[in-house]
């Protein structure tokens, strides 16, 4: 099982043993994982590694890597991968405050939450 937090990187390797070349699939659930904009794979004959950036929940799921050539055929290995992600979670609120009108105020608010969240302010 590899578990990475949402919005980070992961990094999956997977080695074959045959003659050359190899050639790899990369799935998730059964979907074939191609290269884009969040996703490369390496191959360098014998190896292949995928690298997932900016994970998301969607990214979860069982991870396989399928290695054949025309010579001996095919074999595959399977990785659980498990994207943690946490709601956000407000550990300090603002407090009451009293100022007189036209004076600057600093109002802070710490809150816990992966991926990072945005925040808005309301009146």
């Amino acid at each position: 099982i590899t578990q990475q937090y949402a919005s980070l990187s992961v990094s999956l390797e997977c080695t074959a043993k045959g003659n050359l070349p190899i050639n790899w699939i990369w799935r998730n659930n059964t979907n074939q994982i191609t290269e884009s904009d969040d996703i490369d794979i390496i191959n360098n004959g014998s190896e292949s590694t995928l690298i997932i950036h900016n994970l998301g929940p969607y990214d979860s799921g069982v991870i396989q890597c399928v290695a054949y050539n025309s010579d001996t055929g095919e074999d595959q290995a399977s990785e659980l991968l498990e994207i943690i992600t946490k709601e956000p979670e407000i550990n300090t609120s603002p407090s009451d405050i009293f100022v007189i009108v036209g004076e600057n105020i600093t109002l802070n608010c710490i809150c816990m939450a992966f991926p990072y969240p945005s925040f808005s302010w309301l009146e």
